[in-house]
C-alpha cells in the first residue's frame, strides 16, 4: 500500500536530480566544448565584486598601518593598556582583511 510520504520522496528525488543536472558541466557537440552553467561562468558580479574587495583591502591596508605607525610612534611618548589594545586591535584587523579578503577576492 503506497502513502502519500512515499509519492513526495519521489518529488523530492526528482527534484534533487534535477538540481544536480542543472549544476553540472555539460558538452555542447555543436561547439566541442564543455558549457559550465551560468551560474558558475564569470560575468559582471564576479568583475564587480573583484573590485569592491580590491578597494576595501587597499583602503584597510592604508588606515590601519596608519594608526599602527602613529600608536608606535606614541607609544614611545607615554606607554598605557589603551594604546596596546589598540596596536593589538591594529594588527588583528590587518592579520584578518589580509587573509579575508584574499581568499574572498580568489574564491
Amino acid at each position: 500500500m503506497r502513502d502519500v510520504h512515499d509519492n513526495l520522496d519521489g518529488i523530492e528525488s526528482l527534484q534533487d536530480s534535477k538540481n544536480i543536472m542543472e549544476s553540472s558541466v555539460h558538452f555542447d557537440n555543436r561547439s566541442g566544448y564543455y558549457e559550465l552553467p551560468m551560474n558558475m561562468r564569470f560575468n559582471d558580479g564576479h568583475i564587480l565584486s573583484i573590485a569592491v574587495y580590491s578597494s576595501l583591502f587597499v583602503f584597510s591596508s592604508i588606515a590601519n598601518i596608519t594608526v599602527l605607525v602613529l600608536l608606535v610612534k606614541r607609544r614611545r611618548k607615554s606607554s598605557s593598556r589603551i594604546n596596546m589594545m589598540l596596536i593589538h586591535l591594529a594588527i588583528a584587523d590587518l592579520l584578518v582583511s589580509y587573509h579575508n579578503f584574499n581568499l574572498n577576492v580568489a574564491f
